[in-house]
């Protein structure tokens, strides 16, 4: 005899359509975290080199005058540059946007660093 009752327990339709409704958004979020720090990681590389080729130049040129201004030439219009003229070595720092996920998780700015050291002429 088949009870009604019984049957609900042994059936099992639409059991995968419910595993999938509730796995689906973690999937979503998780491709979202990693498509965002792809994105930071490719942002901070570009900072570090930006901060290098500043430093390079700075030193190679022997820049004597405006340094912020001729950093910012070379780093670029969206870049934050600080230069530090430590005498013997220029010490440049830049200031990278990254866009910001809507969590928080990813930091919105990422900073690059570099230290160039003068060469003294013979």
């Amino acid at each position: 005899m088949n009870r009604p009752g019984r049957t609900l327990w042994h059936d099992d339709q639409g059991a995968a359509t419910a595993e999938f409704a509730m796995v689906l958004p973690v999937i979503v979020v998780l491709a979202g975290l990693l498509l965002y720090w792809g994105r930071a990681s490719v942002v901070s590389i570009g900072c570090q080199d930006a901060a290098a080729n500043v430093a390079r130049t700075l030193v190679a040129q022997e820049q004597t005058g405006d340094l912020h201004m001729a950093a910012q030439t070379v780093a670029g219009a969206n870049v934050g540059v600080e230069v530090n003229d430590l005498g013997s070595s220029i010490e440049v720092t830049t200031k990278c946007a990254v866009v910001a996920d809507p969590w928080g998780i990813v930091p919105r700015t990422v900073t690059g660093h570099a230290v160039g050291v003068k060469q003294e002429q013979p």
